[in-house]
């Protein structure tokens, strides 16, 4: 899933070609399958959880470190963030 969110990062049609539910649910659906990850959760999409899972910025300020997801608001956030009361 992971590469599949790189890659739909690298250009514009290929972005719309991989965010495209008609077109590409099943190839996202299946690529998660295979992590045997929980459930998509919530109103997340599958290219949304799949950024929530595998990036390490924080959601709030984009720091990359000493991220931790909060999955009940799904979102990454810092240390930094979490000390400064942004959550």
């Amino acid at each position: 899933p992971h590469d599949l969110l790189q890659l739909s990062r690298t250009t514009k049609t290929l972005r719309a070609f991989l965010m495209s539910k008609s077109n590409c649910f099943a190839l996202w659906e299946g690529a998660l399958q295979r992590m045997e990850l929980p459930p998509v959760i919530g109103e997340l999409n599958e290219p949304q959880y799949v950024s929530l899972v595998f990036d390490n910025f924080c959601s709030h300020c984009g720091n990359e470190e000493k991220t931790h997801i909060m999955w009940e608001v799904r979102m990454r956030i810092c240390k930094e963030c979490l000390d400064k009361g942004i959550m």
